[in-house]
């Protein structure tokens, strides 16, 4: 704190960063570079940092603390790709899409940018292994991720 008398209540920049107090008090950081962690950042009510899903091309982008939550529990692909579905998916497409669509039941398919970030991040999450390999396992993930998208649809799973 400065050594000059502070009124009750001020704006005071401090370390390139304007603070506002009240009763001597920094009750809220207004804006500046964060030199310290990114939690100071979103304890103060600043931006939340975010990530992509996959690879950036795709532009699909998360919560960097959803993102590594999902991350971090997701033991298998397949958890992570269906992990994925509702933070990726808006309510719209959960309601009225399929992963590639469905004419016979009039459903359209998921964005295809999101479609193929979810691969992407099931993709890098599986390892290497052969393009044979990666294909058996996305038509395999492909019934699941139908099934909780229908699932959602429906009630049968809380949306996150």
């Amino acid at each position: 704190m400065p050594p000059w008398p502070i009124p009750e209540c001020a704006v005071l920049m401090l370390m390139d960063k304007v603070h506002l107090l009240y009763n001597r008090s920094i009750i809220h950081v207004i804006q500046g570079p964060s030199a310290e962690s990114e939690d100071d950042n979103s304890a103060s009510g600043g931006e939340e940092e975010m990530a992509y899903v996959g690879a950036p091309k795709y532009g699909v982008k998360l919560s960097k603390v959803i993102l590594d939550k999902i991350l971090k529990s997701s033991k298998t692909p397949e958890k992570l790709a269906l992990n994925l579905i509702t933070p990726v998916l808006s309510d719209y497409e959960i309601s009225n899409c399929t992963l590639y669509g469905n004419d016979q039941f009039k459903k359209g398919a998921v964005d295809d940018q999101k479609r193929k970030a979810i691969r992407c991040a099931v993709f890098e999450k599986a390892g290497e292994s052969s393009k044979e390999e990666k294909e058996e396992l996305w038509k395999k993930l492909t019934v699941r991720i139908n099934n909780k998208i229908r699932g959602l649809k429906n009630g049968k799973y809380k949306k996150q």
